[in-house]
């Protein structure tokens, strides 16, 4: 099951046409069709964050050129910078299960900055602020000195993601409320669905002493996924949803993750997930785990 020009074609097209259709209606002069633009932008723009991890994984094309510059394009579609994303994620996939050594979960390794801090934490998590998803991209994403290939190269894929942005919002000014709430509707699917992926699930910590990274296999215990419908599954996230999968599987494409016969001992029903994580305050989901706290959410 190795990446082919065919499905990648499909899915780059669709996601093309779908950003179109999004775009037209929030041109519209009808407040109705307007509004169904803004909610397909944002999953549109979830699409293209979906494209852009495959194409950090190598899994998008079978040719590097291919998931070089989609990458760029899905990076500046979905504004997450294409280098940093996938150096970043790939840090990721080597360091899963040690909290204190993968980079998307460190700055939550060592407990809840209390004080006035865990309010406004647990203020935005009720009142369903993304605010962590923004945190966390542009702690992560956004960050040059993360870049393999040196920070030059960082601040070169951050002008690619960011600059075309302002002739779109220059062109399409009139529109931009819509734009941004199209936006924000998109951190809001974004941030449930990678908060789902490793938070409180119980990690180790290195704490300064030298460690192996954990087998592709091993890291799956540190997983979980997320049950959707499969044509929302397939056609919007290309499996990503299946976490427990890609983690054991990261080499296998998106698009034929759903083929892959593999217990996903952790995996919850979307709904249930949003409805559970939420009943708790922000700064217990985020910086304690279900050794502690008893919330084991399956």
């Amino acid at each position: 099951m190795r990446p082919h020009w065919q499905p990648a074609l499909l899915h780059l097209t669709f996601s093309i046409l779908m950003n179109a259709l999004s775009l037209s209606c929030v041109l519209s002069e009808s407040l109705e069709i307007r509004v169904g633009g803004i909610i397909l932008g944002a999953f549109s723009q979830l699409l293209w964050f979906v494209l852009l991890h495959e194409c950090g994984h190598r899994t998008l094309f079978p040719q590097a050129v291919g998931n070089e510059w989609v990458g760029h394009l899905a990076g500046m579609m979905a504004l997450i910078p294409f280098y940093t994303w996938r150096d970043v994620h790939a840090a990721h996939h080597v360091w899963t299960g040690w909290k204190d050594l993968d980079p998307t979960t460190r700055s939550v390794t060592h407990g809840s900055p209390g004080g006035w801090r865990d309010l406004v934490i647990n203020g935005v998590w009720t009142l369903h602020i993304p605010l962590f998803g923004l945190v966390y991209r542009l702690s992560n994403f956004w960050n040059p000195r993360y870049c393999r290939k040196g920070r030059s190269w960082g601040y070169l894929s951050l002008a690619a993601t960011l600059l075309p942005w302002i002739l779109i919002v220059f062109l399409f000014r009139e529109r931009l409320g819509s734009l941004l709430l199209s936006h924000l509707l998109f951190l809001m699917l974004f941030e449930a669905i990678m908060l789902s992926q490793h938070t409180h699930i119980r990690q180790d910590r290195a704490d300064g002493q030298k460690v192996n990274p954990r087998s592709a296999k091993d890291q799956v215990g540190f997983t979980r996924s997320l049950d959707f419908p499969c044509w929302f599954a397939r056609w919007f996230l290309l499996n990503f949803n299946e976490h427990e999968r890609h983690h054991a599987f990261p080499r296998i494409p998106g698009y034929y993750l759903h083929r892959v016969a593999y217990p996903c001992e952790r995996k919850v029903h979307w709904f249930r997930w949003w409805r559970a994580s939420h009943a708790v305050p922000g700064v217990t989901l985020l910086f304690d785990d279900e050794s502690r706290t008893g919330l084991i959410i399956e």
